[in-house]
């Protein structure tokens, strides 16, 4: 299965938790339950958001299905570090 690659070019790719929790906010669902739906444990999408563990493309589809946003407003959501 294709992954969404952690690091690129030495950048540490993760997600802005103000954008991220603005999101949630929007759909009134917290963490654990967006976990449970992705099919993670709350710990594992954790160490996904903070770049530790990488997305799936197929996990990546369900957050935006979940979210109700496009996969261009999900990689908004994202920073380099």
């Amino acid at each position: 299965m294709p992954r969404i690659c952690s690091e690129i070019n030495n950048l540490r790719v993760v997600f802005d938790y103000d954008k991220l929790h603005e999101t949630l906010r929007n759909i009134d669902t917290p963490i654990s339950e967006l976990a449970r739906m992705c099919g993670l444990s709350r710990s594992g999408l954790y160490k996904k958001l903070n770049g530790e563990r990488e997305f799936r493309v197929s996990e990546c589809i369900m957050l935006c299905k979940i979210l109700k946003i496009s996969v261009d407003d999900l990689v908004k959501i994202i920073k380099y570090e």
